[in-house]
Formats: C-alpha cells, structure tokens, sequence
C-alpha cells in the first residue's frame, strides 16, 4: 500500500483484517487468493480509503475513496481518544461550563468520546467529528460512569483538532454515591453463607426445574422518519432473508459511523432479486433492551440474550423422530 501512495503521512489504519474469498470459490475447491482489506484515513485531511490488497502477489486490488456524505465515516482511532480528552480539556467554554457547576479541578473528570450520529446538519454531516460527555473520578477506583455531568456535550472536529460546539442544555447534580464495587464499605464484606446447588429429584427421578422466559421485542420502534430508523434499518424487523452476495457482510452496511442511513439489509433487498432455489443468507435481529434496575447498580451483573428458529407448518410431521434415542448415563434401576 506504501508502494501504491495509500500510506502517505499521517495516514492510520482504522481497520484491517482477512477479506475472506467468495463462497462458491470454496465450496469449489478453487485455489483462492488471500487478500486483506483495510481501512485508511489521513488524520490531517480526512481523506479515506478502502482498499484490498493482495499478500502473495504484493499488490493493491481495489482502492475507493470514501465520500463522507454518503458513505460515512472510517472508525473512531484508538489515538482519537487522547487527542480528544486534551483538546476538550483546553477549550475554554468547555472549561467554564464545568466551572459553572463547581467542577474546577479539571483532571478529575474524565472524557468520553462517542460517535456523533447524523442529524441533517450539513456542515457537522460533513466533518469527521466526535461528540464527548463527561464524568467525575474523584478517587482513583471509582467507577466514572456513576458520576455523569449531564446536560453538557462539547463536538470536536477530528480533522480541525478542536472543539466547534458546545451545548450546555441543563443542568443537574452530579450523583455523589461512589460507585466503586471492589470498595468494602460500599460492597461490605465478604458473604461467607454461600452454598452449591444442587438439583432436587423427586420419586421418579425427574428434576424439578422453573423458569421464567421472557421475551422482549427486538424491533426498532422509531419513527420511519427518523434519523435512527434510517442508520438502525435492520432493527425494523425480526428475519431478513437475502440472495447470497460476497460484498454483503454487515447488516448495517460497512462504515457505520455518521452513516446517513440506508445502508445495510434495506439497500440488500431493494432490488427485489428472486431468492427461490438460490443460495440464501438468514438474519436475524436480535438484542436485549436494558431496563435498567435497583440490582444493576453499582455494576450490572451478567445479562444474555438469544434466539431460537423454531418451525410453523415447515414440515408435516416431527422431523426428529429418526434422531436415535441418547445413551444411558446411569445404569437402570
């Protein structure tokens, strides 16, 4: 890529990684070429790249630049994070908004840069920006996020190098509660009464067992005029069903960041293209809804979230009754 003028300074990588070769090439037994796909951006002009090289043959396959207003934006850089917490920290309204609600001590409060979504502005659609929130650390262990400074959010242009927007909308009181769990006068101490579990059996030798499924929607409830529904189209429904194509990897198409939406399962299935007797690729939508409560705090505990494709009128009868019965675990009697 250095070779192809793709690696002038200061271009980083935002991603790279295998590009896997088309399905039916494998199934043929085909001797395929290993390529790598990676993402590029200029972090001076923000110019981006997608390009796909070829490793045993040394040479750039494809390279497209990206058009932010319709393509989106390359990833946030893991550099992005410590360049943003120092410029934020340096402006001055920024400043003066954390001095506004007795915050002076600036190195406690700890920045956090997140994607800025599209909001049909188009001079911020057109820059590659973060929006930034922030949190108090007064204690070193102390779990940040229980402490947000809410109603403020300063924009910062990744490309300017500077904050261009801050918007101190209201104003609430920092909770003051530490949220450090490992802290012994929050978590007190150590439980000592803990038991195993064991399953109980009753006279035949069944396991007694409860439990409460619940089962949330998974579908976005947006407005279809939305911003969001726009960029989240494959949350509007639960099952997807497409022609395979190679170049259909993501459901929400492959540069998500300040995507103006469409991309994704919505762009996959416009062309109405025949899926009978073709070789077919399922989504599903799936995800859990936090809501949150009392037991979540200071940390949430484990949450999981699954799905299970269960058949309606698919076949005519139990299509499990050839499956041989397991072996015995135990001895009878």
């Amino acid at each position: 890529m250095a070779a192809a003028g793709l690696m002038a300074e200061p271009t980083r990588f935002a991603y790279y990684g295998l590009e896997e070769p088309p399905k039916d090439e494998v199934l043929a037994g085909a001797a395929t070429d290993r390529r790598l796909r990676a993402f590029l951006v200029n972090l001076d002009t923000g110019e981006s790249t997608d390009a796909v090289v070829s490793l045993p043959h040394q040479q750039v396959i494809s390279a497209r630049k990206l058009d932010p207003r319709t393509d989106g934006q390359m990833p946030i850089l893991e550099s992005d994070f410590a360049r943003v917490d120092e410029i934020v920290r340096a402006d001055p309204r920024w400043r003066a908004a954390m001095a506004g609600r007795g915050l002076n001590d600036v190195s406690k409060i700890r920045t956090c840069p997140i994607t800025a979504g599209v909001f049909g502005v188009a001079e911020d659609d057109r820059r590659r920006m973060v929006r930034v929130l922030a949190f108090v650390q007064a204690k070193e262990h102390d779990l940040a996020w229980a402490h947000p400074v809410d109603g403020i959010a300063a924009y910062v242009d990744l490309i300017e190098k500077k904050v261009f927007k801050v918007t101190d909308e209201f104003e609430l009181p920092v909770p003051a509660e530490s949220g450090d769990y490992d802290d012994e006068a929050l978590r007190g101490p150590h439980r000592t009464t803990l038991r195993g579990r064991r399953p109980r059996a009753d006279l035949a030798g069944h396991q007694h067992r409860a439990r409460e499924q619940v089962r949330p929607s998974y579908r976005l409830h947006a407005s279809p005029a939305a911003r969001l529904a726009a960029r989240a189209g494959f949350a509007t429904n639960h099952l997807w069903v497409t022609r395979y194509d190679h170049g259909q990897r993501y459901s929400a198409g492959d540069f998500v960041n300040q995507h103006p939406g469409g991309a994704g399962l919505p762009a996959f299935i416009a062309g109405d293209r025949d899926i009978d007797g073709t070789d077919i690729v399922v989504w599903h939508t799936f995800g859990p809804t936090h809501v949150p409560r009392p037991e979540d705090w200071p940390v949430m505990p484990v949450a999981r979230c699954g799905f299970v494709l269960k058949s309606t009128g698919f076949f005519d009868r139990n299509p499990t009754l050839d499956v041989p019965p397991p072996a015995r675990h135990c001895p009878a009697g």
